[in-house]
């Protein structure tokens, strides 16, 4: 009986060990989109593998001048997470932000 019981619970620890063992597939892990680089890089360092982190500006693009495509506000949108400093150079952000439906769109 003794060993049943002990079969028993290690195989429970084992199964519970199992699920928090597997690593978050891509579909599961936090979706990030950075304005700019310094955002982007800073929360990838700290994120690591734990989420996904999306720059919107693409290299040689000037920030000021930044009018972002039907793809960059639908990736918005579906995010969980939008960094970004606000500003000059993030003036279109408010606009964007604006134009979602009240609950829709990331946690800013």
């Amino acid at each position: 009986m003794k060993k049943k019981f002990f079969a028993l619970c290690a195989a429970m620890v084992f199964a519970c060990g199992a699920a928090f063992a597997a690593p978050a597939a891509d579909a599961e892990k936090l979706s990030v989109i950075c304005s700019n680089f310094a955002e982007y890089d800073f929360v990838r360092q700290i994120t690591g593998d734990l989420a996904n982190v999306k720059m919107l500006l693409r290299p040689g693009m000037e920030s000021h001048s930044f009018d972002p495509t039907v793809k960059d506000i639908l990736d918005l949108q579906n995010c969980g997470l939008f960094v970004y400093v606000g500003g000059d150079s993030d003036a279109w952000v408010d606009k964007v932000l604006a134009s979602f439906d009240k609950g829709k769109g990331p946690a800013s």
